[in-house]
């Protein structure tokens, strides 16, 4: 898996930056907003994935979700794990924003902030620019695979991964801001 790892990350890194660094200086807040699209479409097909029974009849449950969290295959993970080359080079930075993250590296920069109490408040995707970046920001509604491990009892363990407690999510409701910063 490893091995993989770095080939994909060699690929990425010969074509996709150089590419994308053009596309990117060319016009990054339509890249911006994009990308952030792209994060609520992975973040999705990721969960569902998640989600699903374990088929493996002979690998615990608790360790079929494990091996899924230490490869970046979790829903907020996946985005930023897909960008990972990109973010190294300050192309690109993409995060699942929420009122109490799990993963200190979604904690929001001042401009994120301020975008991600616009999407809570309207509902709405929002913009911002900057000198050096184009933000753009997209609401995340939980979704019914969301509540496993993000719902109620509020307090409650997660499921999966016990150090964690539940959010007290509700279905249709707004929780977080899937943002992208793009480099100008």
């Amino acid at each position: 898996m490893q091995k993989n790892r770095g080939v994909s990350r060699a690929l990425i890194a010969a074509f996709l930056i150089p590419a994308f660094t053009q596309a990117t200086a060319a016009n990054p807040d339509e890249t911006a907003a994009a990308l952030s699209q792209l994060v609520i479409n992975t973040r999705s097909a990721v969960a569902k994935n998640f989600t699903k029974p374990n088929k493996i009849w002979w690998l615990p449950d608790i360790l079929y979700r494990h091996i899924l969290a230490v490869n970046a295959v979790l829903p907020a993970a996946v985005a930023g794990a897909a960008f990972h080359p990109l973010n190294e080079e300050g192309v690109v930075v993409l995060k699942m924003l929420v009122r109490e993250p799990r993963n200190e590296k979604n904690k929001p920069d001042s401009v994120e902030a301020q975008l991600f109490g616009d999407v809570l408040r309207t509902g709405q995707p929002a913009a911002n620019s900057t000198a050096q970046y184009a933000y753009h920001a997209r609401p995340i509604k939980a979704a019914a695979w969301c509540m496993r491990c993000h719902g109620e009892p509020r307090g409650g363990p997660d499921p999966f991964f016990p150090q964690f407690k539940k959010e007290g999510w509700k279905e249709g409701e707004i929780v977080g801001a899937a943002t992208a910063r793009v480099k100008r």
